[in-house]
């Protein structure tokens, strides 16, 4: 069986994408299958109908690639593929509609508000700015995010109005942007798995970066770790990964990040991924191997969903 694993782009998130694709590759190597680099360009889908493949191991990240794009040349192009389909692609990759959604849904995420470019740029800006943290309660710190971006790229730490131009570098990826209030306590991260008809979320575990600072970003060295935390609450992460799970209609497979916050114990949802990373030392691989699952087993079972076709799932925990 031929299975191109699609990678690269020119997304910001080019070099991880391909870092993943080297080690999906190898793994479906050792399981006997017919495993061959796609890089994606823009002949891509000239590339997979001269050689159409039997499925896509989808690597490629972020705008323009993972967020729905890929997927809807390969619903044209009738070729299987793996994780989310294409409209649950393009919400997750949006994290100013995913928190929407995840409001609607009940689920606990920060207090934020959406602030355009032109806002930021307007002579009484910082007075907007200001007036907007105080309608909605958020005071500094806070976070400002780019939407489509992943965990590595497009975020910036707002001690204090002093920090207010450090907004423009997260406006160079997106308009509008996110600001959310700033939650310190535990980075914890819950994957999740189409296997046997069921979605499975896996044990939580803690993020750990190895980089001073704060703000994590997925572009320091950091690592998933176990965590012993009360039953109760290992249940609580769980059940909200099924849930932001479920309401941006997601399948295959994915990670959803939360804070614990420090203080009040109350776990804040931050954001959900299309295409976790998928190299051992990622967030993702670790905690399946926590649930029990081997990384060529993960890696084979993700590939098997895209063959399966998408069927509905149920949701338990592991």
């Amino acid at each position: 069986m031929k299975i191109a694993v699609v990678h690269g782009g020119t997304s910001s998130e080019q070099a991880i994408s391909t870092l993943n694709a080297g080690y999906v590759k190898e793994a479906l190597i050792r399981r006997g299958y017919q495993a061959y680099d796609v890089p994606f360009t823009r002949d891509i889908v000239a590339r997979l109908i001269e050689t159409p493949p039997d499925a896509v191991f989808l690597c490629v990240q972020g705008k323009g690639h993972g967020d729905g794009t890929l997927q809807g040349m390969l619903d044209h192009l009738q070729i299987p593929y793996t994780g989310s389909r294409m409209a649950a692609a393009a919400v997750i990759n949006d994290k100013i509609l995913c928190q929407k959604l995840f409001a609607l849904e009940g689920i606990g995420i920060p207090e934020y508000f959406v602030w355009p470019k032109a806002e930021h740029l307007a002579a009484d800006g910082k007075k907007r700015f200001l007036a907007l943290q105080d309608k909605t309660g958020i005071s500094f710190p806070c976070v400002a995010k780019a939407p489509t971006q992943g965990g590595s790229f497009g975020l910036a730490l707002l001690d204090s109005l002093r920090d207010y131009e450090a907004m423009e570098m997260v406006f160079t990826y997106d308009d509008p942007i996110l600001v959310e209030r700033f939650v310190q306590g535990i980075f914890i991260t819950v994957g999740l798995l189409e296997k046997a008809g069921q979605i499975l979320a896996f044990p939580p575990v803690e993020v750990r970066s190895d980089s001073p600072g704060r703000l994590i970003t997925l572009s320091n060295e950091y690592q998933a770790v176990p965590i012993a935390l009360p039953d109760e609450l290992t249940r609580t992460f769980q059940n909200l990964a099924l849930r932001a799970f479920r309401a941006v209609g997601a399948s295959g497979y994915g990670r959803v990040d939360f804070m614990l916050e420090e203080g009040s114990g109350i776990p804040y949802t931050l954001e959900i991924n299309a295409v976790p990373g998928l190299k051992p030392q990622s967030l993702f691989p670790p905690a399946a191997k926590l649930a029990g699952i081997e990384y060529d087993d993960m890696i084979e079972t993700i590939l098997q969903n895209a063959l399966a076709g998408g069927r509905d799932a149920r949701c338990s925990a592991m």
